[in-house]
């Protein structure tokens, strides 16, 4: 705790904001704006217990005096300005507090648990429909200015609102005080409930859709996520304005289950004891069991069942390690009432519209390392949710192409790598990566999941993209094998039990699209080609020779495999550059006596020479340029061939 003189101070100062108790408005004191600064420097200054921070929690300043100050005094820009940045700063999650890290000693995770019960407290006095309604007022003069007019005061104030939006989101709710049934509304669902009604969601769908605002967007994407956690997509989707048969069904046959096992329990309770007074006990005799000395086994009280003897009642329980004690992973699901899930679903619906364009803009600031460090995870997340949302209202792949392509298979590949290599390298934080990877590996279970339900699509369009991503999927080794490398990764240590159940429920799904790809078209690799060693026959030099060829000949399709997948890497990731720029290239010479057909197999030889050659930029013009000359059968693929489709055919060309 803070010294007698500093907690003082720190009294003295919150008394100095003003006062709410003579009035039904707030009256301000004469100094509240240099007693807010004030607050604003002792916890720039705080020690490493957080004890400022948890006095002003005590004395619950947010619900007494900030958010009163913001109701009846908002007008004051200045003023305004100050408690603002005191709310971001009061509403900080305790995990940013700890570097990232749960405290390990006793004391300090005290502290830490006091510090969440106060963001708690919080969390209910942010329900204030008036106090939101003032921030959307400010969000949205400051949005109708263009953004290369706005000045940076005015930019600091709106991206401190949607931080605290974000912070006041991520407040863990406290399932020992609030009701956590279903359909009975929550903490967080009623802080999403007076975001609607004051319009500030309307605010977040704007930004959204606007393409200006994407400095905006990795915000965007951790609100949503904090809004949702605790949403099912599936049951989400299904949500209407009235609760269906179904719905009924399963509560009643929920609540006879429930009480089938309170009567089941009760039952068991009477049968176990029995009517005589243990004080007319005795000696009984256990046949079939031995004991020492091979007599039979006394026992020395009444036993209802042979399976209640047992001789470990007196031993010492065997402790497992921390080190090597299974993960646990508590998985957060609750169904709000109604009235929130039909809110969600709404904004569901309208962020679908600007799914595209957000998710391109946020997956170029994480490919330019713009964001910051996690950022990838919320990312990784919305494709999850959002796809899943997606298939369950009525599956619209134009809603969600972004995120159905090749490019996004090898930017999800190469995270899941990245986060297994820093599971052994940063073993402190071994649950955070694993959460991140289990993350991930959602968002991969609900692409594969979007492509199957692609493939039996009625439009023949869709049908051939699925089929076209379906064949790079299988085609190329890292993508095929992303399953396995995490099935060979998984230990009850470092992974939960539902990580295990999403992997198990995604090579299932990965297992039948490869079955259904077998059926109706031939694979492109079934089994790598492995070069033999010709043995050595003295008598028949003829049949050493033919050995020798077909070993040559084998290890040159071996070889030539190889050097394709390296290839096929560095063409997707110049075909992902969004301002790709190709060399000029001519493949049609009119004033030569060539012939049009020889020119064209001219072409597939400069194509595949400058694959070789490790010229892909020349080798991806001059296949644009021969589909110009010879649109004709579409030799070169279509005038709309896509990024995928150019691949298959320049793979086509090197083998």
């Amino acid at each position: 705790m803070p010294s007698a003189l500093i907690s003082a101070e720190i009294t003295s100062t919150c008394n100095a904001l003003g006062d709410a108790n003579k009035s039904t408005k707030y009256i301000l004191g004469p100094h509240c704006k240099e007693s807010a600064k004030d607050l604003i420097k002792y916890l720039r200054r705080d020690d490493e217990t957080n004890s400022i921070r948890r006095q002003l929690g005590d004395t619950n300043i947010v619900h007494t005096d900030l958010i009163p100050i913001i109701v009846y005094f908002g007008d004051n820009e200045e003023l305004f300005d100050v408690i603002l940045r005191l709310l971001v700063n009061l509403t900080t999650p305790a995990m940013i507090l700890y570097n990232e890290e749960l405290p390990a000693d006793k004391v300090e995770r005290q502290l830490y648990q006091q510090i969440i019960s106060h963001l708690q407290k919080y969390k209910v006095a942010f329900a204030n429909e008036a106090f939101w309604k003032i921030l959307r007022t400010k969000l949205t003069s400051i949005l109708n200015i263009a953004h290369g007019e706005r000045t940076e005061e005015k930019g600091l104030i709106a991206e401190r609102i949607i931080i605290l939006i974000r912070n006041v989101l991520q407040i863990p709710t406290d399932p020992e005080t609030e009701l956590c049934c279903h359909d009975n509304p929550n903490a967080h669902d009623t802080v999403v409930y007076v975001l609607n009604q004051a319009g500030m969601l309307d605010i977040l769908i704007y930004i959204a859709m606007t393409p200006d605002e994407g400095h905006y967007y990795l915000h965007l994407l951790e609100i949503m996520m904090l809004m949702l956690k605790e949403q099912d997509p599936e049951s989400l989707a299904k949500s209407d304005r009235t609760r269906t048969c179904t719905e009924k069904q399963k509560d009643e046959n929920e609540l006879k289950r429930i009480r089938d096992r309170e009567v089941k329990e009760k039952m068991d309770r009477l049968m176990k004891y029995s009517s005589r007074h243990s004080r007319f006990g005795g000696t009984y005799v256990v046949k079939g069991v031995k004991g020492i000395g091979e007599n039979d086994v006394l026992v020395h009280k009444p036993i209802a069942h042979p399976e209640d003897i047992t001789f470990d009642k007196d031993k010492n329980p065997t402790k497992t390690p921390k080190n090597r004690a299974p993960l646990k992973e508590v998985r957060l699901e609750h169904r709000s009432p109604l009235s929130v899930r039909i809110i969600l679903r709404g904004f569901c619906e309208e962020f679908l519209s600007a799914y595209n364009n957000v998710m391109r803009t946020v997956r170029e600031s994480i490919t330019r390392h713009a964001a910051q460090a996690n950022d990838e995870t919320y990312y990784f997340w919305t494709v999850g949710f959002f796809m899943a949302f997606n298939r369950h209202v009525g599956l619209q792949v134009g809603l969600i192409s972004e995120t159905m392509a090749v490019s996004i298979f090898h930017f999800l590949q190469t995270q899941i790598d990245t986060h297994l290599c820093n599971m052994t390298t940063e073993k402190k934080k071994l649950t955070l990566w694993s959460r991140r990877i289990h993350v991930a590996l959602k968002a991969y279970k609900e692409m594969i999941l979007t492509l199957l339900a692609m493939i039996s699509s009625p439009d023949p369009s869709v049908r051939r993209s699925a089929d076209t991503i379906q064949s790079n999927i299988f085609y190329i080794l890292e993508y095929r094998e992303l399953v396995l490398v995490l099935f060979h990764a998984y230990q009850d240590t470092k992974f939960s039990r539902e990580f295990i159940k999403d992997l198990l429920e995604t090579s299932h799904v990965f297992l039948k699209m490869l079955e259904h790809s077998c059926k109706h078209r031939k694979l492109v690799i079934q089994k790598k080609v492995r070069s033999k060693k010709p043995k050595k026959n003295k008598k028949s030099g003829g049949g050493q020779s033919n050995k020798s060829s077909g070993s040559k000949s084998s290890t040159a399709l071996t070889f030539t495999d190889e050097e394709w997948n390296e290839i096929s890497t560095q063409l997707s990731a110049i075909m992902q550059q969004p301002e790709l720029t190709l060399p000029p290239t001519v493949p049609f010479d009119a004033a030569s006596d060539q012939p049009i057909d020889e020119q064209r197999l001219e072409a597939m030889s400069t194509m595949k020479s400058m694959l070789k050659k490790g010229q892909f930029e020349f080798a991806l013009s001059l296949l644009r340029s021969s589909r110009e000359v010879w649109p004709e059968n579409d030799v070169f693929g279509s005038m709309s061939c896509p990024p995928e489709e150019e691949l298959l055919i320049l793979r086509e060309i090197y083998l």
